[in-house]
C-alpha cells in the first residue's frame, strides 16, 4: 500500500504537529503571525461554526486546517507494477485546530465511501480527538503576542511620522538602502518588479520596473525622482531610470 500526501498537506502536517509536540504553543511572534497569514490565504474553516459533518465545533478565533493523504495499492499488470487508484482509493485525514496561541486540538477524521460511484464524504460519527493542549498558558501567551504587536506597530507609526521625501521631482539622486521585492506582475511587455527601498536615514523609496535585484538586497545606484506620494501615513518617493545599480543579496533563498 502507498500513502501520498495531497498537495503540500504533508508540510502543513509536519509543521503543525511539531508545534503540538512542543506543547501546542507558537514559539515566537513571527511563527504566530505566519500561521495567521496562512489562515487568511488558505481555504480553512473559520469559527464560530461547525466543521467535518458538524462533528467539530470551532469557537470564535479558531481555525481548522485539514491534512489529508490518499492510500492505494500496487498491482501487477502486463505493463509492470502499477499504482492502483480510482474508486477504491482511501484517505487518511487529520484536522488541526489553531488559535492565536498555537495548536489546541488534533482530530483524526474519517470518511464514508461509495465504491460504486467512486465518491466519499465526511463521516462525523467517527471523529475522534487524538491530542489536546494544556490551555493553562493561553491567555498569557496571547497577551504577550499582543504586546509585541502593539510595540511593533508603535515603532512603525513613529517611523512613518518621521519619514521625508527624498530629492526633487526630476532630480537624479544617488541612493543606498535595502530593497525588498513586494510584488511581481507579468504583462504584455514583460515582467514588472515592485520594490520598497528603505534608506539608512529611514526614508522610503518605491521602484517599479523590469530590473530584478533579488528578494532582499542591499543596493546602491543612481535613480530619477519620479513622484512624491503618501501611503498609510508614510511619505514615499517614487523613483525610476536606474543607472549603475549594484546589489548584494541579504537573502539566502534569493534566486
Amino acid at each position: 500500500m502507498n500513502f501520498n500526501w495531497l498537495g503540500n498537506d504533508g508540510d502543513i502536517y509536519r509543521s503543525l504537529k511539531g508545534i503540538a509536540n512542543k506543547g501546542g504553543y507558537f514559539g515566537s511572534i513571527n511563527q504566530a503571525n505566519f500561521w495567521m497569514r496562512c489562515v487568511q490565504e488558505s481555504g480553512v474553516h473559520v469559527g464560530p461554526g461547525f466543521s467535518w459533518d458538524d462533528s467539530v465545533e470551532l469557537e470564535p478565533g479558531e481555525f481548522m486546517f485539514f491534512c489529508e493523504g490518499s492510500i492505494g495499492g500496487d498491482y501487477n499488470t502486463q505493463y509492470g507494477v502499477q499504482r492502483g487508484w480510482g474508486r477504491k482509493t482511501r484517505y487518511k485525514t487529520w484536522g488541526f485546530v489553531v488559535d492565536a496561541a498555537g495548536v489546541s486540538l488534533i482530530y483524526q477524521l474519517y470518511r464514508s465511501y461509495n465504491d460504486d460511484e467512486g465518491g466519499s464524504y465526511a463521516n462525523g460519527k467517527r471523529t475522534e480527538v487524538i491530542w489536546r493542549r494544556d490551555n493553562a498558558q493561553v491567555e498569557a501567551t496571547i497577551a504577550g503576542f499582543e504586546a509585541i504587536r502593539a510595540e511593533r506597530e508603535a515603532k512603525i507609526a513613529e517611523a512613518k511620522a518621521q519619514s521625508k521625501y527624498v530629492g526633487e521631482i526630476g532630480e537624479r539622486i544617488d541612493i543606498e538602502g535595502v530593497a525588498r521585492l513586494v510584488a511581481t506582475r507579468d504583462g504584455r511587455w514583460g515582467t514588472t518588479n515592485l520594490y520598497i527601498i528603505k534608506t539608512s536615514d529611514g526614508n522610503t523609496l518605491k521602484y517599479s520596473g523590469t530590473n530584478h535585484y533579488g528578494k532582499l538586497s542591499k543596493i546602491t545606484g543612481r535613480f530619477t525622482v519620479k513622484q512624491h506620494t503618501e501611503y498609510n501615513g508614510e511619505l514615499q518617493t517614487v523613483i525610476n531610470r536606474p543607472h549603475k545599480v549594484e546589489s548584494e543579496s541579504l537573502d539566502d533563498t534569493n534566486d
